[in-house]
């Protein structure tokens, strides 16, 4: 039996699922619209420091937003501050 999921199995981030996120965990939400018109959402969360999930979400984003795959990309902060050791 296959188990890998098909790309339509596979549920995107709702918006009431990532304000979730941005409310209870330090990180970054990122807003993303594809040049389809599609939407996509993700959360990227602070681990070492307050900045490291900002840096990751640049790092793999900003290559597809280079090449037109991504029309528009909105960062947003969370409320919660990282609390490292």
């Amino acid at each position: 039996m296959n188990n890998e999921k098909k790309k339509e199995d596979i549920k995107q981030m709702t918006d009431k699922h990532l304000d979730f996120l941005l409310n209870n965990y330090s990180g970054i939400g990122v807003i993303i619209e594809k040049k389809d018109g599609s939407i996509l959402r993700y959360f990227y969360q602070n681990f070492e420091s307050p900045t490291d999930g900002i840096e990751r979400a640049r790092k793999q984003i900003r290559p597809l937003l280079d090449k037109g795959i991504y029309r528009k990309v909105i960062y947003v902060e969370s409320s919660k501050n990282y609390k490292g050791e």
